[in-house]
């Protein structure tokens, strides 16, 4: 049930899914190694990350379309249901099989294991028709903003999404950037305006790319302002020179600053910058430790804050770090925040492309960040509370919106 959308928001949404899959959720009591399981409940749907942000972007009523790979009965599957649901989709069609990936969420424990396949091989052929349809989509459709989740098929460049970046940048979309890995590392470069790594990719990327921070921000500048009133750029014009047999590339990005002065919910007053000297970041396990109870601005989250705002500054606009039930993290040109709403039971698949999506429909009502923060919290929560990833009741969101919390880590930059 959609959530109602605010007079003046709204905006066109393209969401990039190059590796989609169908969905098949097992619900059992309790998953044990090497015994047979009765299997509760089967539910069976089209996902992959970006159509799971799709899906509840057309829950909020934004309007969205859904571009990607598709191969076999697999993906003649994904792309009637998703029609039959009312989204739009533009699909490449490829030989092989359009994956399928296996969640088994345990009732007992809350908990859910995931197997996802590696989805087919991608000719250079099939990548090449993409991207110069990619290309007119982003000129010609009046898109606000590029969402790209997920990972990479099989057979795909590690820059794919950088690529893709820079071209949504040429025709003045903002861009959201959801993945890990090398896919991550090259889309860094290509300055995104927004990324949303959760601890473990954190992690990865502080030990791998971070270390070269300086020479990532003499390459890329700095990323235009996510929440804040999302409108489509200008587009440039001026290419830069680009490796033969690639699309042309947009000029270097140009730093822009923040639209007005974000205040925090009356319900979430901000708290004292922590000034902190900076220390080594601690374990994934010791930040969920510390994080999922604590009552305001800990020095374990103010660890994750300085790793995030070092993140931010290494390319992206705004680097959103997703924590579970510990909340998120946002270190932004306007400021760092930490949002954590109450805790939920139930599936939590989906969950952090349930935040992106309230992150980006925020973002286009105009919202500031830390409104921006508390809608997207409130979302992915809702979504846990479903059976399936990329859904959620207006009634769960409406309980969970006023328990949402944002706390100030640091002052606007």
């Amino acid at each position: 049930m959609p959530v109602n959308r605010c007079a003046g928001g709204g905006g066109r949404v393209l969401a990039i899914c190059l590796n989609p899959a169908l969905d098949i959720t097992y619900e059992v009591d309790l998953l044990r190694r090497g015994t047979t399981h009765r299997v509760r409940r089967v539910h069976m749907r089209a996902g992959g990350k970006a159509v799971n942000v799709a899906r509840v972007l057309q829950g909020l009523g934004a309007p969205v379309a859904v571009a990607g790979f598709a191969a076999g009965a697999t993906g003649q599957r994904l792309a009637e249901e998703l029609a039959q649901a009312g989204l739009e989709t533009r699909w490449v069609w490829v030989e092989g099989e359009t994956r399928r990936c296996l969640a088994v969420f345990e009732q007992d424990v809350a908990q859910s294991t995931e197997f996802n396949e590696p989805g087919p091989e991608i000719s250079p052929g099939a990548w090449e028709e993409f991207v110069r349809s990619f290309a007119e989509w982003v000129r010609r459709d009046e898109f606000a903003a590029v969402v790209l989740s997920g990972s990479l098929p099989p057979g795909l460049p590690g820059d794919a999404y950088a690529c893709l970046i820079r071209l949504a940048r040429s025709a003045g979309l903002r861009t959201v950037l959801d993945t890990s890995g090398e896919a991550l590392r090259h889309g860094l470069v290509a300055a995104p305006d927004m990324i949303k790594p959760n601890l473990r990719e954190l992690e990865e990327l502080m030990a791998g790319e971070l270390g070269k921070g300086e020479a990532l921000m003499a390459r890329t500048g700095r990323g235009a302002v996510v929440p804040g009133r999302w409108r489509r750029r200008a587009a440039s014009s001026e290419p830069r020179v680009q490796p033969e047999g690639r699309p042309p590339l947009p000029p270097e990005p140009r730093p822009l600053n923040g639209e007005g002065t974000p205040a925090a919910p009356p319900s979430a007053p901000p708290a004292p910058c922590d000034r902190a000297a900076d220390q080594p970041l601690p374990s994934v396990e010791e930040i969920l430790g510390d994080a999922g109870g604590v009552g305001g601005a800990s020095p374990r989250l103010q660890e994750v804050r300085r790793a995030a705002e070092a993140l931010q500054r290494a390319g992206p606009a705004a680097a959103v770090i997703s924590m579970g039930a510990g909340g998120v993290v946002a270190a932004t040109p306007a400021g760092t925040w930490w949002a954590q709403g109450p805790v939920v039971r139930g599936n939590p698949v989906g969950a952090g492309d349930a935040l992106v999506a309230g992150l980006v429909d925020g973002a286009l009502r105009g919202w500031a960040w830390p409104e921006c923060l508390a809608h997207a919290v409130a979302v992915a929560a809702a979504t846990v509370t479903s059976p399936v990833a990329g859904r959620f009741e207006a009634d769960a969101y409406a309980s969970l919106r006023p328990q949402v919390r944002v706390v100030a880590l640091s002052p606007r930059a």
